[in-house]
């Protein structure tokens, strides 16, 4: 069974990053004095989790380990994952909350052999590794194969009709798997996507079609993120 960390929303994580080269409105790291103060606190959550002998209790004390580490090094994490190698900023922003969410879900396991922040880079680390093997592999499978590549995707004959086709068909899945989200989901998904709208601007409409459960623009950020990911699986899925 899945930790409830699964079923808990990110919010406190995904507001302390940067988006498209910004800083957030409000606090997005602290400083250095403060860092250290927020990593002993994280590390006196962790040794809590470790005592603790109520599975509720010990996955609580581990949601406050990720808090604090997010609230600490959130924005240093995102300039790290930017300064990787062949990494943009929406990509870093990607990779910084894909780490905060894997390093929660690594906890349980972490044995303590290091301090919490290298643990934390250390995954940031491996996830923007595994990136970079990733796209090289795809780039050198299609440098070996550019013709091959170029004939599957652009066959001889009817290609202007061919592509209309294929357009159409990829529009019909969006919209069959926007069916499947959760109404203010799909709303979401539809203002970011097809509007190109701004979370400021999205918020009002939000609120007054879905009540105020969602108060800010980064609360809105977290319900997109998510939002995204399901209609991401659900489009993988679509035969």
């Amino acid at each position: 069974m899945r930790s409830h960390a699964h079923r808990k929303g990110s919010a406190v994580f995904l507001s302390l990053f940067k988006s498209r080269g910004k800083v957030q409105p409000g606090p997005t790291t602290a400083p250095a004095e403060g860092r250290d103060g927020l990593l002993a606190a994280a590390e006196v959550a962790f040794a809590a989790a470790n005592e603790a002998t109520n599975p509720f209790a010990r996955d609580a004390q581990l949601d406050r380990v990720t808090e604090l580490m997010a609230k600490g090094f959130g924005a240093t994490l995102w300039r790290f994952c930017a300064a990787q190698r062949g990494v943009d900023e929406t990509t870093a922003e990607d990779l910084a909350q894909q780490a905060l969410l894997t390093f929660r879900e690594a906890l349980p396991r972490f044995e303590g052999r290091s301090s919490l922040k290298t643990f934390l880079y250390g995954i940031a680390a491996n996830l923007a590794r595994s990136r970079a093997v990733t796209e090289q592999r795809r780039e050198r499978i299609l440098a070996q194969h550019q013709e091959s590549v170029a004939a599957i995707l652009h066959p001889p004959g009817g290609e202007a009709e061919r592509e209309a086709h294929e357009t159409q068909e990829r529009l019909a899945a969006l919209e069959a798997a926007l069916e499947t989200l959760s109404p203010r989901e799909a709303f979401l998904v539809r203002a970011r996507l097809v509007d190109r709208q701004d979370y400021a601007t999205i918020l009002p409409r939000f609120q007054a079609l879905f009540g105020d459960s969602v108060t800010t623009a980064e609360g809105l950020r977290t319900l997109y993120f998510h939002a995204k990911n399901h209609l991401g699986r659900l489009l993988r899925e679509t035969p």
